[in-house]
């Protein structure tokens, strides 16, 4: 008894002389619901506006982007900004012009979902003339 009392000794309204701990309880468990759906309402907006963002940018057409005169790729730049390639290149479609050069191919072994299998990776050479 002697624990009950100081559980909810915090609850307790002096004036009043009775334990409100139920109703502070509800009001909890109201603001929480509410926050909840304010959450929900705002991740539901974000992933309808992304999902915009995706779908237009796979309408586009496909950017060439391949290294032009030995240069590199994008992304192999020093000092790359993560946010703005995201921001570039995320969902874009994009196209390379190169050859593969399957006699340099190499298998590696992997197990995906309990089965063994190989990856196959092929060189893929953007610069001919080298």
């Amino acid at each position: 008894m002697y624990s009950k009392k100081i559980a909810f000794s915090f609850f307790t309204v002096p004036a009043l002389g009775k334990n409100h701990s139920p109703l502070l309880t509800h009001i909890l468990c109201i603001v929480l619901a509410h926050q909840g759906y304010e959450f929900q309402t705002r991740r539901k907006e974000d992933k309808e506006n992304e999902a915009q963002r995706r779908s237009t940018l796979l309408a586009q057409a496909a950017v060439d982007i391949t290294p032009q005169n030995k240069a590199g790729f994008p992304w192999s730049a020093p000092k790359v900004q993560v946010d703005e390639f995201e921001n570039d290149f995320s969902f874009k479609k994009v196209k390379v012009r190169g050859v593969f050069d399957h006699s340099k191919e190499i298998q590696v072994e992997k197990m995906r979902n309990g089965e063994k299998g190989v990856e196959v990776i092929t060189p893929f050479y953007t610069h001919l003339n080298e």
